[in-house]
């Protein structure tokens, strides 16, 4: 549980910094992701002020091909303060898993990918 409201579940993905679990919003009732950065990582303050200032700044954006941010804080994990961001969660899969199917992309739907991404 962090921020007495987010219940964790299944972790989704991991990465260099942080690992991202589904959860459970249960002040709002819907499911949300959780990006928690790895507990290693709190006390670097090269990771840990850019992590703190993407955060308050992601909040505050709004396009459709931004993952939206709803809120971001700190939870005390094993005695260590552990910032972490609540995120819409995105069901639908990704390039990467489409690509690792064999798949390839035809031009046009490689040049929408790539306008999305710009």
């Amino acid at each position: 549980m962090l921020g007495g409201r987010y219940q964790l579940g299944t972790r989704i993905g991991t990465g260099v910094h942080s690992s991202v679990f589904e959860a459970v919003d249960l002040q709002l009732e819907r499911n949300v992701a959780v990006k928690v950065l790895h507990p290693s990582l709190v006390t670097d303050p090269a990771i840990l002020q850019p992590f703190r200032a993407a955060a308050q700044t992601l909040t505050s954006l709004s396009h459709p091909n931004l993952v939206t941010v709803y809120d971001w804080g700190t939870e005390e994990i094993r005695g260590v303060t552990t910032p972490y961001l609540v995120m819409e969660l995105l069901t639908g899969g990704s390039l990467r898993a489409v690509l690792d199917r064999g798949r390839t992309l035809s031009p046009s739907q490689a040049l929408i990918v790539g306008l999305d991404a710009c």
